[in-house]
């Protein structure tokens, strides 16, 4: 009796083995082309669930970044602002102490206050929201004013603004310093986070790249073995039908 070989399991299970090898193969193609381990939901979906909840971390980590980093610049102008004033106040308590001078006259104190009224004015268009309001007295027709007002009174305002001033500028520097830490920490984070959510959903080019090619050299073995295996059974077949045509004869 003519055994027809390979059987039909061999030929389903050359099938099966070329079926996975061609899906290993697609698989590696579309990690390499995204650059992604994880396209679908099916590909990991604890992993999908983690790098979905990082993602959401990091959109609100640089968020709370970019506010930062806006309260920053809001800081820095703060801090330009106050240095300004501080500028303008040390050139308005030289004023103050020339005109309790002696030996001024009544012109040359009037020539003195109007350099204290432009520099008041100058505070108060260069200091924006840090200008102080308690330097009014100093101008023309206020109670402190160089001209006939209380000289004593004007020293005093203006050594006490320049105090407030000092004051305030240490209370920005030390929330520069403090936004400073906080961003670091923001950037850090972020960091982390990026590169976490990398080692869940990004692909490992070396691994794909030998899981590709291993793909296709199994597949393409498979493919040769189905091969030869239909053609041993097409001649298997072939020399079956010469034995009929010759018991025929």
């Amino acid at each position: 009796m003519l055994t027809i070989s390979p059987s039909a399991g061999l030929s389903t299970s050359l099938l099966t083995q070329r079926s996975r090898n061609l899906g290993k193969v697609g698989l590696a193609l579309e990690r390499l082309s995204t650059g992604k381990r994880i396209n679908h939901a099916k590909d990991d979906p604890a992993g999908l669930v983690a790098a979905e909840e990082l993602r959401g971390e990091l959109t609100d980590l640089k968020a709370n970044l970019k506010t930062s980093r806006l309260g920053g610049l809001r800081l820095r102008q703060q801090e330009s602002n106050l240095a300004s004033v501080q500028r303008s106040l040390g050139d308005l308590r030289g004023s103050v102490v020339e005109a309790t001078g002696d030996q001024l006259g009544a012109d040359e104190k009037r020539a003195i206050q109007i350099t204290v009224d432009a520099t008041v004015d100058s505070i108060d268009r260069l200091g924006g929201d840090e200008a102080p309001t308690t330097l009014y007295p100093l101008e023309s027709g206020g109670e402190a004013n160089l001209v006939d007002g209380d000289a004593a009174l004007a020293q005093e305002i203006v050594d006490s603004t320049i105090e407030s001033v000092l004051s305030e500028r240490a209370t920005v520097a030390a929330d520069q310093r403090i936004r400073g830490y906080e961003e670091e920490l923001l950037e850090d984070r972020i960091v982390i986070t990026t590169e976490t959510l990398s080692l869940i959903e990004d692909a490992d080019f070396a691994e794909e790249a030998s899981n590709l090619a291993q793909g296709q050299i199994l597949s393409q073995a498979a493919t040769a073995a189905l091969a030869y295996a239909q053609q041993s059974h097409v001649e298997a077949i072939g020399a079956l039908l010469d034995r009929i045509d010759l018991a025929s004869e």
